[in-house]
């Protein structure tokens, strides 16, 4: 069975409070659901670390997780923003699905993750996983070989400095207009 990601981070034990909300947007730019997470308070932050530089902070007080939901798409992509409203990363699950559940959207993760950071390094992570889900008989070999091209198509996409701008507008785009309403 496939894990569920909740856009409401309802499993993630360090965040301790928060506000959520989602849209539902059916538009020529973008089909699907966006949600928006204000983390108002963490028991503790993360960091990841990074190659050959300084470690990125992913979640700590103030932040802000602005997700998308594509419903025509097999990624999700969880924009993290710090405190001061910078973009931090993008997270790209490979997914299954897109539903929802008790009025909350959700993502069935495969395993395999893409992130662009706010410096334009692409990193595939989770090949581990994804081969052991395999072997495991949780995906299928079809959903193996999907969330490979999936990958490589984020990687390949994303490995373009005019492509991140252009998602770094896209996102903050749709960051201004929720933060509105």
């Amino acid at each position: 069975m496939l894990k569920k990601r909740y856009a409401n981070a309802s499993t993630n034990k360090d965040i301790l409070s928060s506000d959520f909300k989602y849209i539902e947007e059916n538009s020529k730019e973008y089909n699907g659901y966006i949600s928006l997470l204000k983390i108002n308070t963490v028991s503790k932050r993360c960091i990841v670390p990074r190659d050959n530089r300084e470690d990125d902070c992913v979640l700590d007080n103030g932040y802000v997780w602005l997700q998308f939901y594509p419903f025509d798409k097999n990624y999700a992509i969880n924009s993290i923003y710090n405190d001061k409203l910078e973009i931090v990363e993008w997270y790209f699950d490979i997914i299954n699905s897109v539903s929802i559940e008790n009025n909350i959207p959700f993502i069935e993760d495969m395993y395999l993750d893409v992130v662009v950071t706010n410096r334009g390094e692409v990193i595939v992570l989770d090949e581990d996983e994804l081969q052991d889900a395999l072997d495991n008989k949780i995906i299928t070999l079809e959903q193996f070989n999907l969330a490979l091209k999936t990958g490589k198509f984020l990687t390949d996409k994303y490995s373009n400095k005019h492509e991140v701008d252009k998602l770094l507008e896209f996102t903050n785009s749709y960051l201004q207009s929720l933060l509105k309403n």
